[in-house]
């Protein structure tokens, strides 16, 4: 089962959709004033795009048969139930507390004003799915794997086109 805000989820497809057109529109069709202009359009399109992804698409948790899956903006964390100690609510969020001392709270569990008036219904979702599946479980300790996310990749691609083509468009005679 996989746990995100589905609002955000959404939005974030929408921003990174509309970036990715106007960027390339644009890149295409403006000619920029000077190379650095060029540069700084690609560089600022590609952070938007890769903040929303990082926030709303890329950021999750996947609630499996005998491990979760933490993903965050840049860490992906598995962790066998076995591995966890307890799962806990903390300021507006849920934190999994493995039994090797470490905490590690999805960003996505975080709460906000808005979800904490409709009682915090995704960190209640997170915490029931969590608990319901840790209780099923009867495999022993097992160690937790973080790992880092190559996503940063595309963003690097996506800029790096950008600004090959605002620098091509600019280079290029009228």
């Amino acid at each position: 089962m996989t746990l995100r805000n589905k609002a955000t989820y959404r939005l974030a497809w929408v921003v990174v959709s509309a970036i990715v057109v106007a960027g390339v529109f644009l890149a295409l069709t403006v000619r920029a004033a000077t190379l650095g202009d060029a540069i700084g359009f690609g560089l600022c399109c590609g952070l938007v795009a890769w903040g929303a992804w990082s926030i709303g698409i890329q950021a999750r948790i996947v609630v499996g048969e005998d491990r979760i899956v933490v993903v965050d903006w840049f860490f992906r964390h598995e962790i066998p139930y076995g591995a966890v100690e307890s799962v806990d609510r903390t300021g507006g969020g849920v934190c999994l507390v493995l039994r090797t001392g470490r905490k590690v709270t999805p960003v996505v569990s975080g709460s906000s004003a808005v979800s904490a008036l409709m009682g915090d219904l995704l960190q209640n979702r997170i915490l029931a799915a969590v608990q319901a599946a840790m209780a099923a479980q009867t495999a022993g300790p097992a160690e937790p794997k973080r790992s880092f996310q190559p996503h940063l990749l595309a963003l690097l691609l996506f800029v790096g086109s950008l600004v090959a083509l605002a620098a091509a468009r600019y280079l290029l005679p009228r």
